[in-house]
This record gives structure tokens, C-alpha cells and sequence, in this order.
């Protein structure tokens, strides 16, 4: 049995567009994040960033205590290493979570997320363990965290690390 040429070129249109949408659900799976997450009970308000030799992020808009922020790796080569890094508002630290220097997995799907704790002066940022489980959340903000949260209130993103 012939096949139209009309038939010809509708299957051939489905096949191209299946294969699109393959391509289109691989690269999207690739597509892989890093995060911090500000633990309840830290004492400041954070931005995050994405370090890997001479490339870095741009610094994520501020959160606060309870929140997480991701920034992707897509700009980063697989096999690249990266390393997370945390500033506290109205520190000057930019702080490298732990461990630094990851490799890009590109075929690796999902995210990696970092917990960070402490003060405005004593920024800690690890990946999930013992340590960050056991973080103290029954402390109060410091006065400099509360200082943060109010000045992210009232000036947002201008004050973001250089």
C-alpha cells in the first residue's frame, strides 16, 4: 500500500516533534540548582551565590530566617567544580558552605541544598549532617540580625555584596 505524500509529511511532522520534546525533556532534567536554606534560629538575612573560577552569579535577592534561595548551574561545564557561597546583610564575609568545590553532575536531576546557621559574624553554611540538625533554634536574633531584617525592609537589593 502507497502512502499519501499528505501522510508522508504529517508523520514525519509527529516524529520531529516527538524528537523535540525528548531533547527538550533531557535537557531540562540536566538542568540542576544549588541552594541555601537560612535554618530558623539563625541570626542574620542572606544572599547566595554560585561561584566556579572566574564565573560567579549574580548574588540572589536577600531572604530571610526559614526561606531557601537556588541559583542554577547551567552556566557550569560538567565536571566543573563550584562552590556555594553565603553573605550575611550587614556582614562582610562571603562565607564558602561546605563542602566547597563540588563537581557539576550535568546528568544529575534536581538540586543540592546547603543549610545555614549562626549570627551575622559567625556564618555557618554545610550541607544537611549532625552539625546543622542540631543547631540551635531557640535562640533569639542578635541585635545585628534584627538590624538586617530591617534594613532589607527598607532599602531591599541595594545592599547586595560586591
Amino acid at each position: 500500500m502507497k502512502t499519501s505524500p499528505m501522510n508522508w509529511i504529517r508523520r514525519s511532522i509527529r516524529v520531529l516533534c516527538l524528537y523535540g520534546l525528548a531533547l527538550t525533556a533531557t535537557t531540562a532534567a540536566a538542568q540542576q540548582s544549588a541552594c541555601v536554606s537560612l535554618l530558623v534560629g539563625a541570626g542574620y538575612a542572606a544572599w547566595m551565590r554560585v561561584v566556579s573560577g572566574d564565573y560567579a552569579t549574580e548574588w540572589s535577592d536577600s531572604f530571610p530566617i526559614g526561606q531557601t534561595r537556588c541559583k542554577s548551574l547551567s552556566a557550569i561545564a560538567d565536571g566543573q567544580p563550584y562552590t556555594v557561597q553565603i553573605s550575611a546583610v550587614l556582614g562582610s564575609s562571603k562565607v564558602p558552605c561546605q563542602p566547597a568545590n563540588m563537581k557539576r553532575v550535568a546528568s544529575a536531576p534536581g538540586s543540592i541544598t546547603y543549610q545555614a546557621w549562626g549570627t551575622t559574624l559567625s556564618v555557618k553554611c554545610e550541607m544537611p549532617s549532625e552539625a546543622a540538625s542540631n543547631a540551635d533554634t531557640g535562640i533569639k536574633a542578635s541585635k545585628a540580625g534584627q538590624d538586617a531584617a530591617q534594613k532589607i525592609k527598607t532599602d531591599g537589593g541595594k545592599l547586595k555584596p560586591e
